[in-house]
């Protein structure tokens, strides 16, 4: 059915034996069918999803070891080595080499690998699927300036976007109250000279937008504050970073 102001016509006999004809003008609002159940990736992870305003938004980052078309990735948890070329698809890191920090805090990957070697998504209006499962993408920019801009602006959007308490984070503001149902973890990175830094402290997701050459944008939530950070010229594609999908 169409969606916006509709007109509904009713005709009946009237007791006189007189037609009348009766219209009344409703509003049909679009429902959602975006964030439903849970999605899956090619490995048979599963994924709470959450709507965001007009967006659909994993709850959890991604552990995929595959592409959805079955391509496997390359596992670094055994590699030391640091300086991985920007151009190299296909590495994925458990944080400092620990399996078992995977099922909570997910993998890290590299940009090329989070995109599958595609280009940048720059101006938002290409969707780049890169390492996603079939119907869902890497979010630009764009998409993420939009959740944060729907949350409150980046005043105070870690404050909406990361999950409660200090299970996960190591600490977090008074008014941290997940608002929004995001629940940022922070998984730390990886860093190209093959260290790992900051599990437990912060959030560093890929976008899928570049800036200047070989560096591309990511999210950054702080555990001590409230604010979200859009950074670029910091992010050498090398960096193993945590990544969310967003449904097309």
């Amino acid at each position: 059915m169409p969606t916006g102001d509709q007109t509904i016509k009713t005709i009946y006999t009237s007791s006189e034996n007189i037609a009348v004809i009766d219209e009344q003008i409703i509003s049909l609002l679009p429902v959602s069918t975006q964030c439903q159940g849970e999605v899956f990736d090619i490995d048979g992870n599963s994924y709470p999803v959450v709507q965001i305003g007009n967006q659909c938004w994993m709850q959890e980052n991604l552990k995929t070891t595959h592409y959805a078309d079955g391509e496997a990735l390359i596992n670094g948890i055994d590699s030391l080595v640091g300086g991985l070329p920007n151009e190299l698809p296909g590495w994925y890191f458990a944080f400092n080499r620990d399996i078992n920090s995977v099922d909570t805090y997910g993998y890290l990957y590299t940009w090329t690998t989070a995109m599958k070697g595609n280009k940048a998504a720059n101006g938002g209006s290409v969707l780049i699927q890169g390492i996603c499962p079939d119907g869902w993408h890497m979010p630009s920019v764009e998409d993420w300036r939009e959740l944060i801009d729907y949350v409150g602006g980046v005043e105070i959007a870690a404050n909406k976007l990361k999950d409660l308490g200090t299970l996960f984070w190591n600490d977090n503001s008074a008014n941290t109250d997940n608002a929004s149902g995001f629940t940022a973890l922070p998984g730390g990175c990886r860093v190209f000279d093959g260290s790992y830094l900051d599990i437990r402290l912060r959030s560093y997701f890929w976008t899928a937008t570049e800036t200047i050459p070989n560096h591309a944008y990511h999210i950054y939530l702080n555990t001590y504050d409230s604010m979200a950070f859009i950074l670029g010229e910091q992010d050498s594609k090398r960096f193993g970073y945590s990544v969310r999908c967003v449904k097309d």
